[in-house]
């Protein structure tokens, strides 16, 4: 029998291990569901120390309604928490990306957990605690920005919810505020055009050149992201209709499709090549289902950008420096043109297959010749100095629309308005 003053006692009944203590002059023995002595005295502190430190009688009857609760959950071992996970019937469906993501958080928090607290063999061990002490780890070791550590303690705390059927966790209460995030820039006319003739440039090298033009067309005429346009597949060329139906990657889960009409340029690209294999762009394809060499396929399209020296590094206080264009450059590209070409919101988010904020956050960019189009469409007036008096008018409303803070979406709607 191990005893530890105030602490209740440790008794073993067979194989197993269990925990009795005295709380208001009655006895009581809660099996601590163990046959490893080391994991039953780290399960004795954890639960007396939940005794000692209520301060009320309300406290402490809340507190063993939580033990109670603890003891109803089944003991999930760490080294079982993603299988578990993966099994039940009351997580969030998600994308594969997705889970994988959580997966890999999941697991760098279990190594943490086996390096630093190897008497931790189960989920429910896990105390807030640790859970603050392994969020310092993650901020203070390496420099990872406030958004990348909020998707690492929100998976942990996901992964916890689900498995011990409890709203709270111990990472509930670990927060920090989020520097803005560096976007994607959208590409120019010249950009593009400068991109094609690089890799058309037959001094320039770069694997699967022909695949990559086509890649290049799917962003700009289609808005793909870039899994979308490297995994692009033929059947989803609707010929009669003239446009393209596909669901794509990150719609899989709610099983959303989008369909876009095809441009002439993209339409004859379409008709010069083989349609008959799976993918549209077969090499590329089958290097990116490739784990080991699916990093090397964004690596190429980079190497793309920097020889066509379309290149703006810009730095943050937390995390890595990134270049402003990237191939994501193409969807802001083709979402603010059909913007800024009177396609209402719920045409581009439907074609994007985003939801109206998010096209309107994204995509709507009010610029200086959509404002001059407002300006040159308006009604001619019978004199030059009412003209003059309008034109000021106006001018003075489309300053005051772009400082206002309002969503972009409500400033896109005022300058349709002013354009009559």
């Amino acid at each position: 029998m191990a005893r530890t003053t105030g602490f209740g006692c440790i008794i073993k009944r067979g194989k197993w291990y269990s925990l009795e203590y005295y709380l208001n002059g009655k006895k009581i023995v809660k099996s601590l569901h163990t046959q490893d002595l080391k994991e039953a005295k780290a399960e004795q502190q954890r639960r007396m120390g939940i005794i000692h430190s209520t301060n009320t009688t309300e406290d402490i009857v809340h507190q063993i309604e939580k033990a109670k609760n603890l003891e109803n959950h089944k003991a999930i071992k760490l080294a079982k928490v993603w299988e578990e996970y993966e099994k039940s019937f009351k997580r969030s469906l998600s994308s594969e990306g997705t889970l994988n993501n959580h997966k890999r958080n999941w697991e760098k928090l279990k190594i943490w957990l086996n390096k630093n607290h190897p008497e931790i063999t189960q989920l429910h061990q896990i105390s807030k605690t640790e859970a603050v002490e392994y969020a310092n780890f993650l901020w203070t070791v390496g420099s990872i920005t406030g958004e990348t550590f909020k998707q690492k303690i929100a998976s942990c705390k996901m992964v916890y919810k689900v498995l011990m059927e409890d709203t709270k966790t111990p990472f509930d209460e670990i927060k920090k505020e989020t520097e803005h995030g560096i976007g994607r820039e959208a590409f120019t006319e010249e950009q593009i055009k400068t991109i094609h003739a690089t890799i058309k440039n037959p001094d320039f090298y770069v694997r699967e050149k022909e695949e990559y033009i086509t890649v290049c067309l799917l962003g700009q005429y289609l808005g793909l992201r870039f899994v979308d346009a490297i995994l692009f597949k033929p059947k989803s060329i609707l010929f009669d209709k003239n446009n393209v139906h596909l669901m794509p990657v990150k719609t899989k889960r709610t099983k959303r499709f989008i369909t876009v009409p095809i441009h002439p340029e993209l339409l004859k690209r379409f008709k010069s090549l083989d349609l008959t294999g799976e993918y549209l762009c077969p090499v590329l394809a089958k290097r990116y289902l490739n784990e080991s060499t699916r990093p090397n396929v964004s690596v190429d399209f980079l190497h793309i950008l920097k020889a066509a020296k379309i290149v703006e590094i810009e730095s943050r206080t937390r995390g890595k420096a990134r270049n402003k264009y990237g191939y994501y450059s193409f969807r802001h590209y083709f979402g603010s043109k059909m913007a800024n070409n009177d396609v209402t919101l719920a045409v581009l988010a439907d074609m994007m297959g985003d939801d109206i904020q998010t096209a309107s956050k994204y995509y709507v960019k009010i610029n200086d010749e959509s404002k001059n189009k407002a300006i040159n469409s308006l009604s001619s007036v019978k004199s030059a100095s009412e003209a003059e008096v309008l034109t000021n008018r106006i001018q003075k409303a489309c300053k005051a629309i772009e400082s206002a803070k309002i969503s972009k979406a409500i400033k896109a709607k005022l300058l349709k308005i002013l354009q009559g």
